[in-house]
């Protein structure tokens, strides 16, 4: 009888332990937002029977209510057996270590981390419009603005890696290594003219943004023809010169021989007949 009733009081208590015990279950440990975006933390409360229990949000340790540039955008709000915690516009500072910690009066009985990593907005550029001259050296290269992994997507193929016609190369940016940031082909050919463009992926939070170029390639000697142009427009030019003046003189000319009277020009000694009567 001792024994029946030794096991019925203990069965009593376990099955209280239970029906009482407070578990806390993070809905994503692990959480990757951009900047100036919203992200939610959601603990997830079980096996609370009828007790009353109250939820603290902290980050690194501190209540986030005393955090005085995040108490103002860190909307906690509760439901049954789950618990959120939303953050809007987030920031670079929102990064660190959250928990949801569960009382029961003034007793810690449970809580919930959380990890938050902000990260820069993702953006990168490349020029609109390359001009390069054929068998020269195309050199394109991506600005990036975050942390993003970078590839290449040129005539229906992505590049990672160089590939038999195309190098990528890394290039320094503010003491940072922006990996395959440099788009290069070694000597361009008119076949090689149309579209590339630079992906960047973030990889935590799987988001991508893309830019495009347009290249176009100018022949060896394209340069050349707009000089043989003007050349051909001087000559062209002088030549109307040169005619042009001949004709003048040739008119001057003639017009001087017309205006001789024929008197004059037949008696080539009248002024000197004249000469001598006078002096008579």
């Amino acid at each position: 009888m001792k024994n029946l009733v030794l096991c019925i009081t203990l069965n009593f208590i376990f099955f209280i332990n239970i029906v009482y015990s407070v578990e806390v279950v993070p809905h994503q440990p692990q959480v990757h937002v951009q900047e100036k975006s919203k992200f939610n933390l959601t603990c997830n409360v079980s096996n609370i029977g009828n007790q009353q229990v109250r939820v603290e949000w902290s980050k690194d340790s501190k209540k986030v209510s005393d955090i005085s540039g995040l108490k103002n955008r860190a909307v906690p709000t509760n439901s049954t057996e789950q618990y959120v915690l939303s953050v809007d516009k987030s920031t670079g500072s929102d990064s660190g270590n959250y928990s949801c910690i569960i009382y029961q009066g003034t007793e810690e009985k449970a809580r919930a981390n959380f990890t938050v990593v902000v990260t820069e907005a993702l953006a990168v550029r490349v020029p609109s419009d390359v001009n390069v001259v054929e068998e020269e050296r195309l050199r394109i290269e991506c600005e990036v603005k975050g942390d993003p992994v970078l590839y290449w997507k040129y005539k229906n193929e992505s590049y990672s890696v160089s590939g038999s016609n195309v190098i990528l190369e890394n290039y320094t940016h503010e003491g940072k290594v922006i990996r395959n940031g440099v788009f290069i082909i070694e000597k361009i050919s008119d076949n090689d003219k149309g579209e590339v463009t630079c992906i960047g992926e973030d990889i935590a939070t799987g988001q991508s943004v893309q830019d495009t170029c347009r290249v176009r390639v100018k022949g060896k000697y394209a340069a050349l023809w707009p000089f043989l142009g003007i050349c051909a427009e001087v000559i062209v030019l002088c030549a109307i010169i040169v005619i042009y003046e001949k004709k003048r003189n040739k008119t001057e000319l003639e017009e001087s021989d017309t205006d001789q009277s024929p008197d004059q020009k037949n008696t080539p000694d009248h002024g000197k007949e004249a000469n001598l009567r006078h002096r008579q």
